[in-house]
């Protein structure tokens, strides 16, 4: 059984999200393909004012490029401390018991029993570790909240036991 008490610090939060969206194939692979075309019109001499009237694709490919590296981060930074901001159980100090059954969270806030079941996967980054019910719900535990390491091992453990797959 592993009991942690959890804070979610807001701007460790704001860069979960980051890294999560980044991360995500589907962005990477359009920015990837906006970038080859735009790189691909630069060596090839084709990159001026004139060609980019000629060429739609050049510009959807610019636009493409622009929103995900100028306008993306500023809305994806804004929405997220909003939300940071307006719900209180990311605020409040929480408390976990996890085990072979199931993961209790408890707080001011929230109290809530969920058995492995309800989780489809579970992922870690450089800080986190996030159990996931579905692509857009999880729940987020902060490496520093664990004892020690031997803690995050069992949780990996009891997670796969019950049928988590690692991500």
């Amino acid at each position: 059984m592993i009991e942690l008490d959890v804070k979610i610090d807001g701007v460790e939060y704001i860069k979960l999200n980051y890294r999560l969206v980044y991360s995500n194939p589907a962005l990477v692979i359009v920015f990837c393909t906006a970038l080859v075309m735009v790189l691909g019109s630069v060596f090839m001499g084709r990159f001026s004012a004139d060609n980019l009237t000629l060429s739609p694709v050049l510009i959807i490919a610019l636009i493409v490029i622009a929103y995900l590296v100028i306008l993306l981060p500023i809305i994806l930074f804004y929405r997220v401390r909003h939300l940071y901001n307006t719900m209180p159980v990311l605020h409040e100090k929480l408390h976990y018991t996890i085990n072979e059954k199931q993961v209790i969270v408890k707080g001011k806030t929230v109290n809530e029993k969920n058995n492995w079941k309800e989780y489809a996967t579970i992922k870690q980054t450089k800080n986190w570790v996030v159990l996931w019910k579905a692509k857009n719900m999880g729940t987020f535990i902060p490496k520093s909240a664990f004892k020690n390491k031997d803690d995050l091992g069992l949780l990996f453990h009891l997670a796969t036991s019950g049928g988590v797959k690692v991500k």
